[in-house]
């Protein structure tokens, strides 16, 4: 249980250091990219270490879905923070836990539970709560810019995608892929998200890019953010052989959302409208709901 709370405390933790990536103190793209490359280091590493010979297809692929969607879904948290703060872009991303639900439901007949079936009525109603503007947080962070509700829609939407595409990349692993595998699955994932990382470089939000003094700061907090992110992601998997995946995927859901929620307060004083609150509270019960197996 140790290691399923190191987990979700790691994986607020690296969602609110990418909120503190979005200042005009930080090169958002350099933190994203000197994560990603920190994080590939250090999956080759272990990788080296385990020494498992040459990977099966079904790691490299799965793998290198994932790491498209880590880069991607970067991209993506800057423009949902900026519009309702970092609780309600956590909020989508663990939604997004859906899209391999409703694959489970297509391609391996699983049959879903009456309680996901409630976690997946939540996050529809939750959806249309998180996806409008917070108007104190624009005025503060973008100048009071404010996007139609096409574009936020379409973001909302896109995240939720992208983010449950890589999700199906994991259980695709987890279903055909070998445990043997494992460390090459995630290298392939976090060299694939620095390979794009690499290749969006010139559309990516830059922040305050310029000055010798921010680039050191920022490649100085991606590396800290890489780790935070591989160490998040290399207690889940081990916890995941000691506690039942009944009780580690609700409770590393429902966790890591509220733990981003208070640090959001915490650190940011972000405050939540009443339309995002609600949603908010809806999306952390659909979280929890959503990944509950039986």
């Amino acid at each position: 249980m140790l290691l399923l709370v190191a987990h979700f405390v790691g994986n607020a933790a690296f969602t609110l250091l990418v909120r503190h990536a979005r200042s005009s103190r930080f090169d958002y793209a350099m933190v994203g990219t000197t994560n990603y490359v920190t994080g590939a280091v250090m999956g080759i590493a272990v990788f080296a270490m385990v020494g498992s010979g040459l990977p099966g297809w079904v790691a490299v692929v799965a793998g290198a879905v994932n790491g498209a969607q880590y880069q991607l879904t970067f991209l993506l948290m800057h423009a949902l923070i900026g519009i309702g703060g970092i609780s309600v872009a956590t909020s989508v991303l663990r939604l997004a836990a859906a899209v391999p639900v409703f694959a489970s439901m297509v391609v391996w007949h699983e049959p879903v539970s009456l309680t996901q079936g409630v976690g997946l009525a939540l996050a529809a109603i939750a959806l249309p709560l998180l996806a409008g503007v917070n108007p104190a947080l624009r005025a503060r962070e973008d100048a009071g810019a404010r996007p139609g509700p096409v574009r936020i829609a379409v973001t909302v939407v896109t995240t939720l995608l992208v983010t449950g595409a890589g999700l199906l990349g994991a259980k695709v692993f987890a279903e055909v892929g070998v445990p043997e595998d494992r460390s090459a699955y995630v290298a392939t994932a976090y060299l694939t998200a620095s390979a794009f990382s690499v290749v969006t470089w010139r559309w990516q939000p830059r922040g305050g890019a310029g000055s010798t003094g921010i680039r050191a700061r920022s490649l100085g907090l991606g590396i800290v953010t890489g780790l935070v992110n591989f160490g998040q992601l290399s207690a889940f998997l081990p916890a995941l052989s000691t506690v039942p995946g009944v009780i580690a995927f609700p409770v590393a859901a429902a966790g890591g959302l509220l733990c981003t929620v208070v640090g959001s307060w915490a650190f940011f004083r972000e405050r939540p409208t009443i339309r995002h609150a609600s949603g908010i509270a809806l999306a952390l019960a659909a979280a929890a709901l959503i990944n509950v197996r039986k």
